[in-house]
């Protein structure tokens, strides 16, 4: 028996790395070596690990069928199965991890399909990054609206012109500006108003006349939080598009991850998710429209909201973002500033402090004040609702040491040094002026002597 075994042995192929070290000291004619039953054991072991990664590989490219509006049926495809658009511009669809473009034509029919239900004869159209242009052709060849498109790219603004510039020389304007970017050109405005990007931008705009339909409708794909943030800033400091002499007031349609849905319908409760949604919900109004498999944009949006990929995590959904028309009955518009700063403040107090601690290290002994009205002693910050926000702030406002605490100055030098970290922003700012950037921090500001703070910065 040991003999046939050897034999059979012999009779295989024998790999290098096989080979035992005395081995390949000795001879090296091949056919005369024998191997180990654990050589022989090793070996199979491999193969057997390398035919079920193999498996592995084949059962994840499965294609799934998903039901979209109007019960249209769209598939979601595989890598073998990629969509013109991405074959044909893949090169130049990427190189940025904040944008997707629209690379489906059901996805684009989907996000015309609401927007043609609200647009009248006289709304223009802002595209942001067009790319392909898939959504632009529809815009152009179903609608007699003023359009401008908003692509940095090179490339995709040529291809725009020459399909359809010389056509619709009138209702197409094509800017190589990037929307996403307007709160990054006030701020280099106000830093230096000989780079002002952002008169072109807005200027072009009609101004909103009070009525509740805006003029304007914003088409876009956001993938980046700091988009919302921008919203939250403008809003409060009554700029770009919402400046208070000339408003533009625009209903953006926006496909989003659903990580982001999460973080603006509250569901998430943290410092971080609070510090957008808490202020977004008093500026905006938002309605959930639709939403499209995340494959028809490219670069594909792959995270996850959980840690648990959920079936939602595989949609971009598409929403409707409007100003709050109940607003103005709540915060006046002159004590915007002053309202957003007090609400980043009280959001972010750290989880063993209190909603009173926070407030007394503004006003001292103010406490009693919140107290009659019916705050509680240990309440935090988190925990109040929309109204009971407000009216922590209007009892703030109504204090007699309110206008001399330094609540104003730290409003004050917040509002001056907040900056975003844009390239073209940070270029413009001195060697030691600081910036204060609210969207990247991932927990609260630690607490400090407010007291001692403003005596150090006085001096």
């Amino acid at each position: 028996f040991s003999e046939m075994f050897t034999s059979r042995i012999l009779q295989t192929r024998i790999p290098e790395i096989f080979i035992p070290i005395s081995s390949k000291l000795g001879a090296c004619n091949f056919s005369n070596l024998q191997r180990d039953s654990n050589d022989v054991f090793e070996e199979s072991n491999i193969k057997n690990s390398i035919n079920s990664r193999k498996k592995k590989n084949t059962t994840n490219k499965i294609d799934r069928n998903i039901n979209v509006s109007n019960n249209k049926s769209t598939t979601i495809r595989s890598k073998k199965n990629t969509p013109y658009y991405v074959t044909q511009y893949r090169d130049y669809l990427k190189g940025t991890r904040s944008i997707s473009y629209i690379v489906d034509e059901n996805a684009a029919k989907l996000m015309f399909k609401y927007i043609k239900e609200d647009l009248e004869p006289h709304d223009i159209i802002l595209e942001s990054h067009p790319g392909p242009g898939i959504l632009t052709e529809l815009f152009l060849t179903h609608t007699d609206n003023k359009i401008i498109t908003y692509e940095p790219k090179k490339f995709f603004r040529t291809k725009l012109a020459n399909k359809w510039q010389e056509s619709n020389d009138k209702s197409l304007i094509i800017s190589d500006l990037d929307l996403h970017k307007f709160y990054s050109y006030y701020i280099q405005a106000k830093k230096a108003p000989e780079f002002d990007k952002l008169s072109p931008l807005i200027d072009p705009l009609p101004i909103d006349s009070g009525n509740c339909n805006s003029r304007v409708k914003i088409a876009t794909v956001v993938t980046d939080k700091k988009f919302f943030y921008r919203l939250n800033l403008s809003y409060a400091f009554q700029c770009c598009f919402f400046n208070t002499s000339a408003p533009v007031n625009p209903d953006i349609y926006a496909y989003i991850p659903c990580r982001w849905l999460d973080v603006l319908s509250q569901q998430k409760q943290n410092s971080t998710s609070n510090l957008l949604s808490v202020p977004f919900h008093f500026y905006f109004t938002y309605d959930i429209l639709d939403k499209f498999p995340i494959e028809g944009f490219y670069p594909v949006y792959n995270k996850s909201s959980e840690r648990v990929r959920r079936e939602d995590d595989n949609y971009l959904h598409l929403i409707r973002i409007k100003q709050n028309p109940k607003r103005k009955d709540l915060i006046p518009v002159a004590e915007l500033d002053n309202f957003h700063y007090f609400l980043n403040r009280m959001l972010r107090t750290k989880v063993q402090d209190t909603f009173i601690g926070q407030i007394e290290k503004f006003i001292p002994n103010c406490g009693p004040e919140f107290i009659k009205e019916g705050f509680r002693v240990f309440a935090h910050p988190r925990n109040l609702s929309q109204e009971q926000l407000i009216l922590a702030y209007k009892i703030f406002c109504n204090l007699p040491a309110y206008e001399d605490c330094m609540f104003h100055f730290y409003k004050r030098h917040w509002a001056m040094q907040f900056g975003e970290k844009d390239e073209e922003v940070l270029a413009l700012k001195c060697v030691d002026e600081a910036a204060i950037d609210l969207e990247e921090e991932e927990d609260a500001e630690p607490d400090i002597d407010v007291t001692q703070d403003f005596h150090e910065n006085s001096r």
